[in-house]
C-alpha cells in the first residue's frame, strides 16, 4: 500500500467514527422520544411510565391522608358537625331518610352534589332548583375548608383558623366542579339508560370515577395556587396523567369503598334500613367513621397533588411561612 493510500485511509476514520457517534444519538434520541406503554385503562387516562410514579406509591399517600386527618383535632370537629348539617338540613325540610344516609353524607363531588340533588327533588319545582343549588353551595364550603386545615397539616403545621381562611379562596373552586360533576352525572345517567340496568350501573361507577380523576385536585390547586378556573382544571387533569391508570384506581378505590364497602358494613347496624329522624348511637358512630375515611381520601388526594406539583411548577414551589 503506498504512502498516499495510506494517507487517505486515515483520512476517512475520523469521518466514520463521526458516523457512527451521530448514529448511536440519534438511536437514543429515537428511543428517547419514543412513547411510553400505556397504563391500565390507556391513554384516555394518561400513560404509564416505565419507571416509578411521580405521585409516589398508594398506600403512601393513604398513609398521609389518614394520620393527617385523624391526627387533626379541627379537621375531626369540622368533618364532624358538617355530617350533623347534611342530616339535620333533609330533616328540616321534611325529608326522612335512613340511616345509612350518614355513610355517603360526606362524600367529596361528585358524589356528594348528586346526594345534594336528590335531597333537593324532595321539595320539587322551583323550590328544589334553589334549595339544591345552596347545598351544593354549602357543601363546596366544607369541602374548601377542610381542603385548607389539610394542606396546612401536609405542610408541616396544624390546622388553624388561619389555614381554614386560606381554604375559602377554593370555594368557587369547588362550586364548579360540584356543577359540572353534577351535570355530567345527569347527562350521562341518561344516556347509559339504554343499555340496561346492570351496564347502566357500571357505565355511573365508572363516569363518577373519572369525574373524580379529572376533577380530584381541584381543591387542592385552589389553596395551594392562586389561577383562574381553566387553568386549575388543565393543572388537574396534568397531575391526573403523571400517573395514569394508577389515579384512575386510586380514585375507584374510593368509589368501591365508599359505594359498596363501607354501605355493606353498614347493614350490620340494626337500625340501617329504618326511616327514622333519630338514628341510634351506633348508626352515629358509624356514620362518623365513614364520614373519616372520606376526609382521609380527600386528604390523600391534597398529598398527591403536593407530590406532583414540582413536576407541574411553572414558579418555584410555595411553602408555608414560618
Amino acid at each position: 500500500m503506498t504512502a498516499k493510500k495510506r494517507s487517505r485511509g486515515k483520512g476517512q476514520r475520523p469521518q466514520q467514527a463521526r458516523t457512527s457517534a451521530a448514529s448511536e444519538r440519534a438511536t437514543v434520541g429515537r428511543a428517547l422520544e419514543s412513547p411510553p406503554r400505556p397504563g391500565l385503562f390507556g391513554g384516555l387516562f394518561g400513560r404509564r411510565s416505565t419507571g416509578p410514579s411521580a405521585l409516589g406509591r398508594l398506600t403512601t399517600a393513604l398513609g398521609r391522608g389518614f394520620l393527617a386527618a385523624g391526627g387533626s383535632l379541627p379537621i375531626l370537629l369540622v368533618s364532624f358537625v358538617a355530617l350533623f348539617g347534611e342530616w339535620a338540613v333533609p330533616i328540616a325540610m321534611g325529608t326522612r331518610t335512613t340511616p345509612r344516609f350518614l355513610v355517603t353524607a360526606m362524600a367529596l363531588p361528585p358524589i356528594g352534589s348528586a346526594i345534594d340533588y336528590q335531597s333537593a327533588q324532595a321539595l320539587g319545582g322551583t323550590a328544589g332548583i334553589v334549595v339544591g343549588f345552596a347545598l351544593l353551595v354549602l357543601r363546596a364550603f366544607v369541602v374548601a375548608v377542610l381542603a385548607g386545615l389539610i394542606i396546612g397539616v401536609l405542610e408541616g403545621g396544624r390546622a388553624s383558623l388561619r389555614d381554614a381562611r386560606r381554604g375559602l379562596r377554593a370555594v368557587p373552586f369547588v362550586v364548579a366542579i360540584n356543577v359540572v360533576g353534577l351535570s355530567a352525572l345527569l347527562v350521562g345517567g341518561s344516556l347509559l339508560q339504554v343499555l340496561g340496568f346492570g351496564l347502566q350501573f357500571l357505565g355511573n361507577v365508572m363516569l363518577i370515577t373519572a369525574l373524580l380523576h379529572f376533577l380530584g385536585f381541584v381543591p387542592a390547586i385552589a389553596v395551594r395556587e392562586r389561577l383562574g378556573l381553566i387553568d386549575t382544571l388543565r393543572r388537574s387533569r396534568a397531575a391526573a396523567s403523571l400517573a395514569g391508570g394508577q389515579q384512575f384506581t386510586f380514585c375507584l378505590l374510593y368509589v368501591v369503598a365508599l359505594l359498596f364497602v363501607l354501605p355493606l358494613l353498614g347493614t350490620l347496624n340494626e337500625s340501617g334500613g329504618l326511616i327514622t329522624a333519630n338514628p341510634s348511637v351506633s348508626a352515629w358512630l358509624y356514620g362518623m367513621v365513614a364520614t373519616y375515611v372520606n376526609v382521609s381520601f380527600l386528604a390523600a388526594l391534597s398529598y398527591r397533588w403536593m407530590a406532583a406539583e414540582p413536576y407541574l411548577a411553572t414558579q418555584p414551589v410555595r411553602r408555608r411561612a414560618r
